[in-house]
């Protein structure tokens, strides 16, 4: 039987098999013991399961065709884009596939490392990602009774701290985003540290505040204009929807723009259970 055609039959996706088929290596670095034992570490796993770690990596060392798998499901979740989830159960590894999604969950930490090095971050950064999945490795045994480790669908996130833009500090996850389209611009007075809040350009409210169709003429309001040159100079402009022309001007000269389009700004994740 093709190797394709086993990880079709345990719902494992196929992209690249024949590569890594072809590629698989004598002794893959996530399979060593001093591998596991230092990134289980790190990631604060129980004693139980770094032991249970080290038993079924021996196993898929020695096997050709476990050593395959495993080498494939690396590829997926490290190397290849657009990964999303593992099935709940393989069949060649049967109630041990939870440990060995924890395994894989931890070949992800030199790249981890390397994604902090190549942003400037500091390369601790990468070790306080590791726990990240570790308060998850209950929900397997609720699921599946008398099994350990992760499920396959408990992986993707960890990709975030990969592939950016998520970084770790404590208990709480930190993301870097755009400022979504529906916040106003913002801006601290470097006097009195006040806050001033801008329609974002062609935003239409009413009277009372609430946003508009752009389209609307049926409903007065004031249809906002940014000019981003005169903004930099220090104003803004609005006009009066259904009348005469108004102008208002604004002076940001004295001011830090705190939430601006096309800025990059972090928004914090609390995980649940505490993860």
């Amino acid at each position: 039987m093709l190797f394709t055609e086993i990880l079709e039959r345990n719902g494992v996706v196929t992209a690249g098999a024949d590569v890594s088929f072809l590629t698989v290596p004598r002794a893959p670095h996530f399979l060593e013991p001093d591998f596991l034992r230092k990134t289980g570490k790190i990631a604060e796993l129980p004693a139980d399961l770094l032991e249970d770690m080290q038993v079924l990596a021996a196993g898929l060392r020695e096997d050709p065709l476990l050593r395959t798998l495993a080498w494939h499901l690396y590829r997926l979740f490290c190397l290849l884009p657009d990964f999303r989830a593992f099935p709940d159960h393989i069949d060649l590894t049967g109630e041990r596939t939870g440990v060995l999604y924890v395994i894989i969950m931890l070949s992800v930490y030199p790249h981890l490392r390397l994604r902090m090095e190549l942003d400037g971050l500091p390369l601790e950064l990468a070790d306080r990602a590791m726990p990240r999945c570790t308060p998850l490795l209950g929900n397997r045994n609720v699921l599946y009774p008398g099994e350990k480790g992760l499920q396959g669908r408990a992986l993707p996130f960890m990709l975030n701290y990969k592939n950016g833009p998520c970084f770790r500090i404590g208990r709480f996850d930190f993301v870097l985003s755009g400022v979504p389209g529906h916040y106003p611009e913002l801006f601290r007075s470097r006097k009195d540290g006040r806050y001033t809040a801008l329609c974002r350009n062609s935003w239409h409210p009413d009277a009372e505040g609430f946003l508009l169709p752009n389209d609307d003429t049926t409903v007065p309001g004031t249809v906002f204009t940014v000019d981003e040159n005169a903004l930099r100079a220090g104003s803004s402009t609005s006009a009066r929807a259904g009348s005469r022309r108004r102008r208002r001007c604004w002076t940001c000269g004295n001011t830090n723009g705190c939430c601006r389009p096309r800025r990059a700004y972090s928004s914090c994740i609390s995980p649940a259970a505490g993860a």
